[in-house]
């Protein structure tokens, strides 16, 4: 909210009266569920669709690192969900309770989309999305450019499920 705000105000000069509703509308975009739209994209190793969810995640202006941070959280939840069937759970409120996801329905469909992926698939993306954070974070690299090789590894990880489903 605070992100949302602070574009009106620099677009407006602190002249509310240039703020119609289709400016609003074009400056403040819901981009959470396209972050989470490019981590299915990444899931499910679909690079086209990645690159194409980051390059408008990019031209919305949106924070590098809340790209980043939903990403890791995304992947994160899905390593949790992922290592519990793996170990045998299978209750899907037990699941919930333990992966902190606040509707067991959800689990359903967390199935669903984690089909044949593995634990060591998803733990090696978390690896891959914090060693991108830190190279962001230090400067080491270009921001766009650690994000395209962050999409381009972590669709290759997934690439053999993808070719095989």
């Amino acid at each position: 909210l605070h992100h949302a705000l602070e574009k009106l105000l620099l677009y407006s000069d602190g002249d509310s009266t240039q703020l119609t509703p289709a400016i609003i509308g074009e400056l403040i975009t819901s981009t959470i569920a396209t972050a989470l739209d490019l981590a299915q994209a990444l899931v499910e190793g679909n690079q086209e669709k990645a690159l194409r969810l980051l390059a408008q995640l990019m031209n919305l202006n949106e924070p590098v690192l809340k790209i980043i941070r939903t990403l890791a959280n995304r992947f994160r939840l899905w390593l949790c969900v992922r290592s519990l069937l793996e170990t045998g759970v299978q209750d899907p409120h037990q699941i919930a309770q333990i992966a902190d996801i606040r509707n067991p329905n959800q689990v359903y469909f967390l199935r669903q989309l984690l089909g044949n992926t593995t634990s060591n698939q998803l733990h090696q993306c978390v690896g891959t999305i914090l060693q991108s954070e830190f190279e962001i974070k230090s400067g080491i690299s270009k921001q766009q450019d650690v994000l395209n090789l962050l999409v381009l590894e972590i669709c290759q990880t997934f690439a053999d499920r993808s070719s095989n489903s």
